[in-house]
């Protein structure tokens, strides 16, 4: 999607991004992950359906979050492939598809979800605020 294959990194932390509450965005539904919180589509740390995961897992490291009432993009500093990548073209890119896919509604309706996931696994600590979303693309 971006031009970047985040698969190898995926062995390297163990899928972090994959294990926990998942709830990721395919086709404006909402997939839940199993009982024990990884993602339905997870197997031995890989995605199952990597060259046709969804978006929400296409554009991680990087998040919306709903911060102080305004939409801003984060990225999650935990993932090993953030020093390899040029996050401002990864941010770019993916905003721009992002924004045209599912629109500020929905894209709202994940950042809320977003802010209740923030439990034991996903503490702030682990992620950095980068910018407002910018629906103007």
């Amino acid at each position: 999607m971006n031009g970047f294959d985040f698969k190898p990194y995926c062995l390297v932390c163990g899928a972090w991004c994959c294990k926990g509450e998942t709830n990721v965005l395919k086709e404006k539904q909402i997939i839940k992950s199993k009982e024990n919180g990884e993602c339905v589509f997870l197997k031995n740390n890989l995605c199952t359906k990597y060259s046709k995961r969804p978006f929400d897992c296409r554009d991680f490291p990087l998040d919306v979050m709903l911060i102080n009432n305004t939409l801003v993009w984060v990225v999650w500093k935990n993932c090993p492939a953030v020093k390899e990548i040029n996050l401002e073209e990864f941010l770019n890119k993916t905003e721009k598809k992002l924004v045209k896919k599912y629109g500020k509604t929905q894209i709202k309706a994940q950042a809320i979800s977003n802010k209740t996931m923030l439990s034991k696994k996903y503490k702030k600590k682990n992620m950095r605020i980068l910018r407002k979303v910018n629906f103007k693309k």
